[in-house]
């Protein structure tokens, strides 16, 4: 049926004939692609076209505030990182429905206007590229893409262990178009171990000096036990029982501050070699001057966070 004919005939016509197939196409599409939890809430043809045209396909994704806060930022992470060039990716300003975000659109070849709502994963982006706009996606790299931003997730709650799991899994995969970010997030991660080990070293240096006598209580307690025998070797027993006490805290608070060190020295290796692979990324140079810093090294320390800056 000739589209163009039919509009010339009765524009109504044609209008209802293009929304009840492209609802119902939609409808076939949301069955096979399985997604029950993402939602097509907007259709619309393109009033300019007609059946022989071929558009560019096109997604415009939401970065307005209040998709932004339901996590329209790593919706957009993977477009760019799973898309191939034939689609062009856009952040746009609002798509309205704001309470359903994150929200993108989505222009196919026909100029049928797609809208999603609630698009917040990476295995929903994977499922519209794949099985509804058609294009090919590597499964590897969207399952590294998914560790990425998993561990994010984790270390923005300061699950620092859960997260350089995440991370560790992802660069087991060897996906070189994201091993720079990961070693840089995974950099993040060790930073923040090292950061939460400081902590417990400085509380436990607190416990060792509290309570402490003096030495000069120790040698008014000797004076007056000389005379006495039995409060002598009381005090002495009451001593060895304390030293022992300190000197297993000691050795806790030492073995505690290795964990620091072994921290930083992470962190500050894989900022390293994200610099091999990333050296106009900023934030791999900063990462760097903030082991060394922690390290005391601050000279070094400065001039990464010179090249950070530039």
């Amino acid at each position: 049926l000739n589209m163009k004919n039919l509009t010339f005939f009765n524009p109504m016509m044609a209008f209802l004939f293009t929304a009840v197939f492209s609802l119902k196409n939609i409808k076939q599409t949301s069955k096979k692609c399985c997604m029950p939890i993402l939602q097509v809430s907007y259709i619309k043809q393109n009033e300019e076209s007609d059946a022989s045209d071929i558009f560019q396909k096109q997604i415009f994704i939401c970065t307005n505030k209040w998709c932004k806060e339901k996590g329209s930022g790593s919706t957009l992470s993977s477009f760019v990182g799973l898309t191939p060039d034939e689609v062009s990716i856009r952040g746009v300003n609002c798509l309205g429905r704001c309470n359903k975000g994150p929200n993108l659109r989505i222009q196919q070849e026909n100029g049928t206007w797609l809208e999603f709502n609630g698009v917040n994963s990476v295995q929903m982006v994977y499922k519209i590229l794949t099985q509804v706009l058609e294009v090919e996606v590597n499964e590897i790299a969207a399952l590294c893409l998914k560790l990425n931003f998993e561990g994010n997730s984790h270390l923005e709650k300061n699950e620092v262990d859960e997260a350089i799991k995440c991370y560790d899994k992802a660069l087991k995969l060897n996906w070189k178009e994201q091993e720079g970010v990961l070693l840089v997030m995974r950099a993040t991660a060790y930073l923040q171990r090292a950061y939460i080990h400081k902590k417990h070293v400085t509380s436990l240096l607190k416990k060792l000096t509290k309570e402490m006598p003096s030495l000069q209580n120790f040698e008014t307690a000797f004076k007056i036990s000389s005379s006495n025998l039995p409060g002598a070797l009381i005090l002495l027993d009451w001593l060895s029982n304390y030293c022992d006490e300190k000197d297993a805290l000691y050795k806790y608070c030492k073995f505690t501050f290795g964990l620091y060190q072994l921290a930083l020295m992470k962190a500050y290796k894989d900022s390293m070699d994200a610099i091999e692979l990333l050296p106009d990324y900023a934030k791999c140079w900063l990462r760097v001057g903030d082991a060394l810093a922690e390290l005391r090294r601050f000279e070094e320390a400065a001039d990464y966070y010179e090249v950070a800056i530039d």
